[in-house]
């Protein structure tokens, strides 16, 4: 398994500084939970459009976004979601945050 992670960030950090060190990490012979999520390309102001696989250990202390992986034994599971809640802050800084901004070229230059 070969993932990165995104160092914790302060409140209010741009997505490209906070993408901006991204450690590696890999793991062998580690058995976990492969998660990954599919979203429309109209999904991209809320989701990562396309496949987004993310991975995280049984004892919870390793994972990380999925860059590669192999497996030898495997268990699947699939689970079609049509909709899914999405709840945003009432209060504090979110109701002045400036959501104009178009963050599609920040994304794919961060994934």
């Amino acid at each position: 398994m070969h993932t990165r992670a995104v160092k914790a960030s302060t409140e209010g950090t741009r997505l490209l500084a906070a993408a901006s060190t991204q450690p590696e990490f890999g793991f062998k012979d580690i058995e976990g939970t492969l998660v990954c999520v599919w979203s429309p390309r109209y999904s991209s102001s809320f989701s990562i459009p396309g496949y987004h696989f993310h991975f995280l250990s049984n004892d919870r202390t390793k994972g990380g976004h999925v860059l590669d992986c192999s497996a030898k034994g495997l268990r699947v599971g699939i689970q079609t979601l049509f909709e899914y809640d999405v709840r945003l802050p009432e209060v504090g800084s979110f109701l002045n945050a400036d959501l104009s901004v178009d963050t599609n070229k920040d994304l794919q230059r961060a994934e």
